[in-house]
């Protein structure tokens, strides 16, 4: 009877790895076929550039942390960044499946043409830090949900032209962030009152929109604030 607990607990022991082995691969497999779902929407906006997201590929899944513009996390489990700026691309943000990517910690495609409005959907990135999607052609509001990502620490929109309606109250949400530009858009209203609760806040440029109203008092609560702009 020894001998069968013992012969028993090794084979628990010996069959964890391949039981995390095979998550690991799932959980990469979801990943890749979500990135992929997205990519069939992207396309080349300027003459004279390759596409960039050859590498792209479910016969590349196994570099899925090679991929370009791919960042995988230590012992490449999961995506932890999507980093595509510059990239010359063109498409929306409607064919991504957020839920797809829980450990993504960054997301920066800055220097593109993507258009449409920013889903909703991006407050399921509960653990992102960095957010970038300036310099594109996204319209429509700012989603509430923005105030889902609680551990963000930076925040661009600017100069997408076309963001529009209010700054939502929900920013006063992310507390831990250092860095919110907004500058360049169409926004209007006035400046939410729970932006003082961004106490972590270092740089806030909110100019080149048609913001109208007085400064909340509030604003003063911003003690690590160096930069401000909001003309």
């Amino acid at each position: 009877m020894g001998n069968f607990h013992w012969n028993y607990a090794a084979l628990i022991f010996v069959s964890m790895p391949c039981f995390f082995a095979l998550e690991m691969m799932a959980s990469t497999t979801t990943e890749a076929e979500a990135l992929l779902k997205w990519k069939s929407g992207l396309s080349v906006c300027d003459e004279g550039f390759s596409f960039p997201l050859n590498s792209w590929s479910l016969s590349n899944l196994r570099n899925l942390c090679n991929w370009r513009g791919i960042v995988c996390n230590i012992g490449g489990s999961a995506v932890s960044e999507i980093n595509l700026p510059d990239a010359h691309l063109c498409g929306t943000l409607h064919h991504l499946n957020f839920t797809s990517f829980p450990s993504l910690t960054g997301f920066n495609i800055s220097g593109n043409n993507f258009d449409g409005s920013i889903p909703p959907a991006i407050g399921h990135l509960s653990n992102l830090v960095f957010l970038d999607l300036s310099y594109n052609l996204f319209d429509g509001n700012i989603p509430p949900q923005i105030g889902n990502l609680t551990e963000l620490q930076h925040l661009d929109l600017s100069r997408n032209i076309f963001i529009s309606g209010v700054i939502p109250h929900q920013i006063g949400n992310l507390r831990e962030l250092q860095y919110l530009d907004l500058c360049d858009n169409e926004m209007s209203g006035v400046i939410p009152h729970q932006i003082g609760n961004l106490r972590e806040l270092q740089y806030l440029d909110l100019s080149g929109n048609d913001m109208r109203g007085v400064i909340p008092h509030q604003i003063g609560n911003l003690q690590k604030l160096t930069w401000l702009l909001s003309r």
